[in-house]
C-alpha cells in the first residue's frame, strides 16, 4: 500500500542547438517555454544532487528538476505571484532548521562543492513559489489537475509534453503466506486510516518490509507512467496527501 503525494508538474524539455561560439559556461542547454535553462544552471544542480547522495543518473534528475521548478515559476507568473528576498531567506532557514544548521553553515557546505549562493536561492525560490500558488488558489485539496491550464499554455510554446511525477511515500507488508497475509491486511486497513504524515512515516519505520522505510516510507518522486500497472491507476486518482486503499501486488500489500 502506499501513501501517495501528488504535485502537478509536467516536465517540458527541448534541447537547443548550441552553436561553437556558445559552448561555454552559461550556454543555453534546455528551453521550457520562452525561458533557457544553461549548463551552468543543470551543473550547479547536480553538484547539489551529488551532495545530497543521489544516485543513479544525476545530471538527468538534475535537468528534470530544473525544468519541473521552471514549469512552477512560469504557473506563479501568470497567476501574479512574486517572491520577496525575505521570503527565500526564510526558505533558507527552514531549508537548513531540517539539518540542525544554521544558513551560513549550509552555505559554506555548499560553497566547499562549487554550488553558489545564488543557485540554494533560486532552488529556494521555486519551492517558495510554487507552495505559495498551491496555497492561495487552491487550499488543501488541490488535485494532481490543477494548473492544467498553465500546463497546457506552456507545452503549446515548447511542443514537448513529459510525464505527471509523484512523490511516492509507501509502507509495504509482506503476504507472502496465508497466516502473514492476514495479519498484514489488518495492519494496512489500520494504516490507510491514518491522516497524519508523522504517524505514516513512524508506521513505515515500524512496519515496512520497503528499503523506503528508513526514511519514513518515502521514495522519491517518479513519473506516474513508470508505475506499475493498477498502482498508477490508483495513484492518478487520489488527492494530495491522501492515503489509498490497500494494494496487493507481488506477494505484498
Amino acid at each position: 500500500m502506499g501513501r501517495w503525494l501528488l504535485a502537478a508538474v509536467v516536465a517540458i524539455s527541448a534541447q537547443l542547438p548550441v552553436s561553437v561560439e556558445a559552448q561555454g559556461r552559461f550556454a543555453p542547454e534546455l528551453q521550457v517555454g520562452d525561458r533557457v535553462i544553461t549548463r551552468y544552471q543543470i551543473d550547479q544542480r547536480e553538484r547539489f544532487l551529488a551532495l545530497l547522495g543521489a544516485s543513479g543518473d544525476v545530471r538527468r534528475r538534475a535537468r528534470e528538476q530544473l525544468i519541473n521548478e521552471t514549469v512552477q515559476r512560469i504557473a506563479a507568473q501568470d497567476a501574479g505571484i512574486s517572491v520577496a528576498a525575505a521570503q527565500v531567506d526564510a526558505g533558507m532557514e527552514e531549508f537548513a532548521a531540517r539539518g540542525n544548521l544554521e544558513v551560513e553553515e549550509v552555505m559554506a557546505i555548499l560553497e566547499e562543492s562549487g554550488i553558489e549562493r545564488e543557485s540554494f536561492r533560486a532552488f529556494i525560490e521555486a519551492g517558495v513559489a510554487w507552495r505559495q500558488l498551491v496555497r492561495n488558489q487552491f487550499g488543501p485539496s488541490v488535485r494532481a489537475s490543477i494548473l492544467d491550464h498553465q500546463i497546457r499554455r506552456t507545452l503549446a510554446t515548447t511542443g514537448t509534453e513529459g510525464g505527471m511525477r509523484v512523490l511516492v511515500s509507501e509502507i509495504v507488508l509482506p503476504a507472502r503466506d496465508p497466516n502473514t497475509a492476514v495479519a498484514s491486511r489488518e495492519r494496512a486497513v489500520r494504516i490507510a486510516a491514518l491522516q497524519d504524515e508523522d504517524e505514516f512515516a513512524a508506521a513505515a519505520r515500524r512496519y515496512s518490509i520497503a528499503a523506503s522505510a528508513d526514511r519514513g516510507g518515502e521514495g522519491g518522486w517518479e513519473s506516474l507512467d513508470a508505475l506499475p500497472d493498477g498502482i498508477s491507476d490508483t495513484v492518478a486518482g487520489l488527492e494530495v496527501g491522501e492515503v489509498s486503499n490497500p494494494i496487493e501486488y507481488e506477494g505484498n500489500i
